[in-house]
Formats: C-alpha cells, sequence, structure tokens
C-alpha cells in the first residue's frame, strides 16, 4: 500500500524514479521478438524466481510505486483537475481508463444539466474563439448542451428587427433557411474543433446533401 497526495508530496523523490515491472519469462518473451533491446540493464525491474534480477529495488514498493505513475498519467488524459482521493486495488491501465472515460461522462452530464438551467456551456466570448466569423455572420449566441464532439444544441436569439424579416414573410417572422443551416453549420463546426483544438485548423462547410427543413425553428441541433 502506498499513498501519495498530487500536489502536495514531493513526485521527484517518491515517484519519479519507479520503474515499470515484469517477469523474466515476459522479458524473455519481448527479447525473442526483438523488443527492448535499446533497454539496458536496470532501465525495467525485471522480477524472477528469486526477486530482482538486476540491482536492488530503488524503493521498497517499487512496483506499487510505478502504478502510482500510471495512475497519474493516465488521469492526465482528462484534459481537467481532479479533486478527490482515489484509491486503487491491483489496477492497470484498463481500469485507470474505465474510470477516466466515466468521469468524463459525469462532466458532460453537469455540463448538459447546466444548459437545461440556464447556464451555457459555451458563451459567446468562447465561442468567438473558436470561430472566425463575426457580426453580421456569427448565427450561435450561447450552446447550452455538448456531448463530446457528437452533439451539441445551441442558440441563436433573433428579433424582429432582424433586416431580413423586412422582405422575407413580412409580417410573418421567419428565419430563412439558409440561416438556419449556417447556424447549424457553425455549431457543427464547434464540434469539429473539439478535435481540431491546437492543430491549428478551422472547420469549414463545403457542402450540405439531402437537407430538408420541415418547419420554421430557432433552434439549432447538430
Amino acid at each position: 500500500m502506498f499513498t501519495f497526495r498530487l500536489g502536495r508530496d514531493d513526485y521527484y523523490e517518491q515517484l519519479s524514479r519507479a520503474r515499470t515491472f515484469l517477469l523474466e519469462d515476459e522479458a524473455r518473451q519481448l527479447q525473442a521478438q526483438g523488443l527492448g533491446k535499446h533497454l539496458q540493464p536496470g532501465d525495467v525491474l525485471v522480477f524472477g524466481p528469486n526477486g530482482p534480477v538486476d540491482g536492488e529495488l530503488r524503493y521498497p514498493d517499487e512496483p506499487v510505486r510505478h502504478k502510482v505513475c500510471d495512475l497519474i498519467g493516465d488521469l492526465a488524459l482528462l484534459g481537467r483537475p481532479v479533486v478527490g482521493r482515489i484509491v486503487a486495488f491491483r489496477s492497470g491501465h484498463e481500469q485507470n481508463h474505465e474510470l477516466v472515460r466515466r468521469l468524463k461522462e459525469l462532466s458532460q452530464a453537469s455540463h448538459r444539466r447546466q444548459g437545461v438551467r440556464g447556464e451555457p456551456v459555451m458563451d459567446i466570448k468562447r465561442i468567438m474563439r473558436l470561430l472566425p466569423h463575426r457580426y453580421p455572420f456569427l448565427m450561435i449566441d450561447r450552446i447550452i448542451e455538448m456531448d463530446g464532439d457528437r452533439k451539441a444544441v445551441a442558440i441563436k436569439n433573433v428579433t424582429i428587427n432582424e433586416p431580413y424579416f423586412a422582405g422575407h414573410f413580412p409580417n410573418l417572422p421567419i428565419m430563412p433557411g439558409v440561416m438556419i443551416l449556417e447556424a447549424m453549420a457553425q455549431l457543427s463546426g464547434i464540434l469539429l474543433s473539439q478535435r481540431l483544438e491546437h492543430t491549428g485548423k478551422v472547420a469549414m462547410l463545403l457542402s450540405m446533401d439531402r437537407v430538408k427543413i420541415r418547419r420554421p425553428c430557432g433552434r439549432a441541433t447538430s
């Protein structure tokens, strides 16, 4: 058993030197496959029938400490701070990744609930950082629901004073279909930006196939 308090304990002294480990038979199988030829004795902790094969343990519980290193690295994949106490028993990367997926689902569900209460998942300032569009071509005012890069719900605030209402169905304000499609395309661009972030790329609408507008709508869902 090993306890480490991230942010309070000394990572360099207590964890950084803990090596990955495996059994001697496993090491020989990897060598037979041509793997690990660049490694030197002591780079990896190899256990034989009588204990470590090359040298001594760097810590009395070195394998446990390396498992903690793995857990910290896997939790970093979440992309946001984790506040809480985590207890792991015989954990591995598979279990760690399942925990990260579950935490991500809970975080997204929390964002969706905030959207229902009227608190936007993404406000206009953040939208403007992701989209190059500006008035009058920015067709999204806030995003109230976001499910990873698969689904999003956004709101565009429209008033009777919009200039296109004067000639488009006078006395019966209906937002032009092409503008509804543009709003949906911009929302799709926001979804795609979840994958394009930090790549220097910008989402752009090139084509739409088999588009049908079944009813007047101001709620754009992608």
